[in-house]
């Protein structure tokens, strides 16, 4: 799953954490100043001149990890392991929508 805040509001793609998947959201993801990322690989897709990443970057995303770290807890579906949700990625889009709208994350 990719997460982002932009502009005030949550953004989120379920799928793995391969390059397609990535490029999927980053059709998604508006314009931005800044882009604040850590080091994995498939962030190179973002523009160099505005690309933070690594320590630096990882510093500023804070506030997204604050916000994946909530939707795991709260979210069986998102943890390892588990037999308690369903494996339809339409169930867990709705699942990760309805608790954006519960925490105002819009």
């Amino acid at each position: 799953m990719w997460t982002c805040l932009a502009d005030g509001r949550f953004l989120f793609e379920v799928g793995s954490r391969s390059e397609g998947t990535f490029l999927r959201f980053y059709d998604e993801i508006p314009e931005a100043e800044v882009y604040y990322t850590d080091d994995f690989k498939v962030y190179d897709w973002l523009p160099f001149n505005r690309h933070v990443k690594g320590a630096r970057g990882k510093a500023k995303t804070n506030r997204n990890e604050g916000r994946h770290s909530i939707l795991k807890d709260k979210l069986a579906g998102l943890r390892r392991k588990t037999k308690a949700y369903s494996r339809s990625a339409l169930m867990l889009c709705g699942s990760i929508a309805l608790l954006t709208v519960k925490n105002n994350w819009i």
